[in-house]
């Protein structure tokens, strides 16, 4: 299948994975973005593991988290703005390689991009 090829490709040659909540994999029954990330925390991925999605209230990012997500991104945050952000969320997984329960909106660091469109970071 499909979804069994990208986990698989992920877990060889994956650094990170970027994973939309909401998937439609064609003639393969939909799936959710946290139900594959769950799959590659559970077969060991140690990259870091992005949700993109346009829920992004408090509940929908603590569900991300407790899969195995490592920052999220609206579906209206732009491409520069996404890679900024992966950018300083993969930065933070290779130093502390556990994460924290922390929801941290990247508006309120240092370290982000200047839009006024929120990704948090799950640390």
């Amino acid at each position: 299948t499909e979804v069994a090829a990208f986990i698989n490709g992920v877990l060889r040659n994956g650094n990170i994975a970027i994973l939309d909540q909401h998937l439609e994999y064609g003639r393969e029954a939909n799936l959710l973005g946290t139900e594959i990330a769950r799959q590659l925390v559970a077969r060991g991925f140690k990259g870091l593991i992005c949700m993109r999605s346009g829920n992004m209230a408090v509940p929908d990012l603590i569900e991300y988290q407790e899969a195995g997500a490592h920052c999220a991104f609206g579906k209206d945050a732009t491409m520069k703005q996404a890679i900024e952000d992966i950018k300083v969320a993969y930065v933070r997984h290779i130093v502390q390689q556990e994460p924290r329960i922390s929801l941290v909106p990247s508006h309120d660091t240092e370290m982000c991009s200047d839009s006024d469109i929120p990704t948090y970071y799950l640390i």
